[in-house]
């Protein structure tokens, strides 16, 4: 179906062609356009009204770009294939498309085809499995340090995976990456006989927003000969890495959904060496040449390491997404979400009973996430689900509330040991399971957070990226101070989450959701469990 293009996208969308976009223009190339949401007055709840959404959720999910969306509708409508496996034009194509994505993230992370590959991928978590997978194969005394900072795309596949041969970097009093406490244990490594080891962290956190001391990271990789792998989930759209003047084996891994293409697209770039092995670690459809009934024949990497059909679609919108950034220009790029995120931080500071994650003498800027805590008149913690709850169903935000996939960093920024940690979500997990209720919740109450339980380790986070606008962050200034002056968050009640209540029985808000007070049955259905829209004709 055509498009009817307002002047101001059509007018970006020339400029991207001709080369000269500026990132004022890009909130205009935004595909995902929200139509007006229902919201309730919290004096009034039987009575639906509709506004604008404000979206500050772009650390999770940043929205469609029209040149992947347009490149992506193009190819299924003409030229919808399978990959690798047939012989036509549509086929060459589709083929021709990833070989383009391929090297537009070459080119994008500055490596060279004849040392650099790129692995492509459903996400960040998928790739970085893949990556792991072929360091604990490849490596026979593997030791791994990762961040604290990092997400659970990053951490989690190693917690399992790695067992023993993995270990947190310390932190820094302004929960930063403690580069001399890595340093000394990196030393300590060496001196001890360690040969093989993996430096893992994060460009920017998905948490703060700081972006991170990756660049030192890199510099004592290459002192102490180790391998890194950079997580640039969130500094994919504006931060410059370029692998080719680094002479340490660095590799970087990004998910398209967060670089404004298709969901389920990814890469993973970095040198061809981890990856020469005759036989893939997950041998499976796809990376065959031929087999018999008794030996296999692979193809090379990277087709070795992406299995079965792949999601070609999706990854081939990302090379428009790669595109787009590099005609802003990286440097722009960043100075443009840096402005956007100053406004955001202006806000939240400015707002009485907030109180912002981080800290005060951290040397880094900030870019896109905020995370923070209301503080109720007594002192207490609000609970922060309850805080975005309002938010969305009073005032129409989409933003984040949990532990944004960072548990461990956020302990730290709100100062829980992991013991209390532990305490707290495990009676939280046996209460939402039914289990032992009188007992879990008086250990809740012990550890004084029984109106609140495992929300006490979560926080709010709302996000800006490069679609969103100096009004959006006004209008979600605005909405937070009258959630807050207004009490806003105590006009809810909760209920069971659909899927989660048939599995938990507990009546801990780990399965609970917020909801408004007072909403009438009928009109449950349309704001808490709407109903799935249909295609247009």
């Amino acid at each position: 179906m055509s498009m009817t293009l307002r002047e101001e996208v059509r007018r970006a969308l020339i400029d991207y062609k001709n080369g000269s976009l500026k990132y004022e223009q890009l909130p205009e190339l935004c595909a995902t356009r929200t139509p007006k949401v229902p919201i309730v007055d919290p004096e009034s709840p039987e009575v639906l009204k509709e506004t604008d959404p404000t979206y500050m959720d772009s650390a999770a999910s940043a929205p469609l770009l029209l040149p992947p969306k347009l490149f992506a509708e193009t190819l299924e409508a003409k030229y919808r294939s399978n990959y690798g496996r047939s012989y036509g034009y549509s086929e060459k194509i589709i083929r021709r498309s990833l070989h383009q994505t391929r090297a537009e993230a070459l080119a994008y992370f500055g490596g060279v085809p004849q040392d650099h590959i790129v692995v492509l991928g459903s996400n960040t978590t998928n790739l970085t499995l893949i990556f792991y997978q072929h360091v604990l194969a490849r490596d026979s005394d593997p030791h791994i340090l990762i961040s604290r900072l990092s997400h659970s795309a990053a951490s989690m596949p190693l917690r399992k995976l790695a067992r023993e041969t993995w270990e947190y970097i310390p932190l820094s009093s302004c929960f930063s990456l403690d580069l001399d406490g890595l340093e000394k244990r990196l030393k300590e490594l060496r001196r001890n006989g360690s040969k093989e080891i993996t430096l893992v962290g994060e460009t920017t956190s998905n948490v703060t927003g700081y972006e991170t001391e990756w660049r030192e990271m890199i510099s004592l990789a290459e002192r102490y000969g180790c391998r890194v792998l950079l997580d640039n989930a969130q500094g994919g759209p504006f931060i410059e890495i370029r692998l080719k003047d680094y002479s340490a084996d660095v590799f970087v891994v990004i998910s398209g959904h967060k670089m404004g293409a298709r969901d389920g697209s990814g890469v993973l770039v970095g040198p061809y060496s981890l990856f020469e092995r005759e036989v893939p670690l997950q041998p499976t459809a796809g990376m065959i040449l031929h087999y018999t009934e008794d030996r296999e024949y692979f193809l090379l990497p990277p087709l070795a390491q992406e299995y079965g059909t792949p999601n070609y679609i999706a990854q081939a919108s990302l090379a428009e997404s790669f595109k787009v950034f590099s005609t802003v220009g990286l440097s722009r790029m960043k100075e443009g979400l840096r402005k956007r995120t100053l406004q955001l931080l202006g806000h939240l500071e400015g707002t009485d009973r907030v109180k912002v994650l981080g800290c005060a003498q951290h040397s880094h800027p900030r870019y896109g996430s905020i995370s923070f805590v209301v503080h109720g008149e007594d002192g207490r913690e609000v609970s922060s689900p309850a805080v975005a709850a309002a938010l969305a169903y009073f005032h129409g935000v989409q933003l984040r509330s949990n532990h944004l996939c960072a548990p461990v960093y956020i302990q730290a920024l709100k100062g829980i040991d992991n013991e209390r940690a532990n305490q707290i979500a495990e009676s939280s997990f046996r209460l939402a399971l039914g289990q032992d209720v009188e007992a879990n919740f008086q250990e809740l109450q012990r550890l004084d957070v029984a109106d609140i339980d495992i929300c006490s380790l979560w926080v709010v986070r709302p996000s800006v990226g490069f679609g969103t606008t100096e009004a959006a962050v006004d209008r979600f200034g605005s909405a937070l101070r009258q959630v807050i002056q207004k009490k806003e968050y105590t006009r809810l009640t909760q209920v069971p989450m659909g899927a989660t209540a048939q599995a938990l029985r507990g009546g801990s808000s780990f399965t609970l959701e917020h909801v408004p007070s007072g909403l009438p049955p009928h009109l449950i259905s349309r704001l808490v469990e709407p109903e799935v829209p249909e295609f247009e004709i």
